[in-house]
């Protein structure tokens, strides 16, 4: 940030599965003049396998007093409470997982606010008995 008043939003969301890693390294910088300035960090990382390495590094540099800076970070695999609700509808766990992970793309297409990417993102995520599936059997 380099004006005043000036305003900031690092939205990070994520599926991981098997063996796959990942470093997030989100860097808000407040510098001298920005008086005013807002920032906010947030990373929302569902895990689908307990092999995943997930790091998150956030980083709030602040050259300017007057300032708001905010960094969180949800990364987990799916709640206990919500996959009992679901497997109590007769939902098999390897759907739920399937649902989870899908839902989670969505919003990310749906962020960009752009029609053709939610639209391709949504033909991708189509069909769930493809060998492309996004959850581990």
């Amino acid at each position: 940030h380099s004006g005043k008043k000036s305003s900031s939003e690092i939205a990070v969301k994520g599926v991981m599965r098997g063996h796959s890693e990942k470093i997030f390294r989100g860097t808000i910088d407040f510098l001298k003049g920005a008086a005013g300035a807002k920032g906010k960090e947030n990373e929302d990382v569902l895990t689908l396998d307990e092999t995943v390495r997930s790091k998150t590094v956030p980083l709030i540099l602040c050259a300017e007093e007057d300032v708001e800076g905010s960094h969180g970070a949800v990364i987990g695999r799916i709640d206990e409470n919500q996959m009992f609700y679901m497997q109590s509808r007769g939902i098999p766990e390897d759907k739920i997982y399937e649902m989870m992970a899908r839902a989670q793309i969505a919003q990310i297409a749906e962020k960009t606010g752009d029609s053709e990417t939610i639209g391709r993102v949504g033909a991708a995520l189509g069909g769930g008995d493809s060998d492309e599936q996004l959850y581990k059997e």
